[in-house]
């Protein structure tokens, strides 16, 4: 709005992290480093990211051209995009990622997925056997093929994403992986030559693992000043006095997770529950408002924690009623 402030340039920003979320790698190539590419996504971006409201968003890509028959997509890759030693994004690193998905028998291309090709330097097409309904989900991280051709994938990236033929840290994101300082914290910096609308406003952001048990230690962190923020999603008492001191900012935002109850109909399950009418009368009879009121008495201060009125569309969602 017009009277947003213009963010800060410059300084760093501590995230306070549990010590069990820390990795042994940063190569998500692998099973045994455990690491979501997501939590690399300011570094290495996708064909499409996810905003707030959980829609799909162009990233790398610029535009999408799919057909019907036989079921294909055209990605058009931004003109613009590049990586952070200044060589453009292009159809092969495309290419060169679905290849490197399918050789290590990674799940992140289905078996649907008869080719992948370039059709010019911006340009890639991905042919399908039959259609697929989660095709933007495709690409969600694309690798740099000049940086990694003629690699040993299950080697590089231990403690840094970088051009193993250089040793410089390289990304499209509008971060780079700084330092790794095992046991301690996780840097990233600034891409200097990120080619998005503009560069990020931060120097460095840093995440720091901390001691169990957490919250309390992230808490403790935040008063004696060892850490800026903290990410919780813990509902106990002492986080929420702790949002109530002076000085402390608290947010909060939708997610995709919801509390459920599920029925067993078939082995094990009782036999009543097989029965439609059976288990109609137990959902309505769940008092469900009841139930929220009772585990979040403090609910005015939660107005996120309501009862779910559709498991198609979430809250925040377009078409949720």
């Amino acid at each position: 709005g017009a009277g947003a402030q213009t963010p800060k340039r410059g300084g760093t920003v501590v995230v306070g992290r549990p010590a069990g979320t820390e990795r042994a790698c940063l190569n998500f190539l692998i099973e045994s480093c455990e690491v979501q590419p997501a939590l690399l996504r300011q570094v290495l971006e996708g064909a499409f990211e996810v905003g707030p409201d959980l829609s799909y968003r162009l990233n790398l890509v610029s535009h999408v051209t799919p057909t019907t028959k036989p079921f294909t997509l055209t990605y058009r890759i931004r003109p613009e995009a590049r990586w952070s030693d200044g060589v453009p994004v292009t159809a092969r690193d495309f290419v060169f990622t679905w290849r490197t998905y399918t050789k290590l028998e990674l799940a992140d291309f289905p078996p649907v997925i008869r080719q992948v090709r370039a059709l010019g330097a911006k340009t890639v097409k991905v042919d399908f056997h039959s259609r697929y309904a989660g095709w933007r989900d495709l690409f969600g991280v694309v690798l740099p093929r000049h940086a990694l051709v003629d690699e040993d994938l299950r080697t590089i990236w231990q403690d840094r994403i970088d051009n193993p033929k250089t040793g410089d840290p390289i990304g499209s994101g509008p971060f780079l992986v700084g330092r790794v300082d095992r046991g301690r914290q996780f840097t990233l910096v600034r891409n200097p030559r990120y080619w998005g609308p503009h560069q990020a406003y931060l120097d460095r952001l840093v995440f720091r693992f901390l001691a169990p048990p957490f919250p309390r230690t992230g808490l403790e962190a935040l008063r004696d000043g060892t850490v800026d923020a903290i990410l919780e999603v813990s509902h106990e008492p002492e986080v929420t006095g702790f949002c109530r001191e002076p000085g402390v900012a608290c947010r909060t935002a939708p997610e995709t997770g919801w509390e459920h109850i599920a029925f067993r109909r078939g082995s094990g399950g009782h036999d009543a529950l097989k029965q439609r009418s059976v288990r109609q009368a137990i959902a309505y009879g769940i008092d469900r408002d009841a139930l929220v009121r009772q585990l979040y008495p403090d609910l005015r201060r939660r107005p996120w924690l309501q009862p779910l009125q559709n498991f198609i569309f979430l809250p925040h969602q377009r078409f949720y009623e």
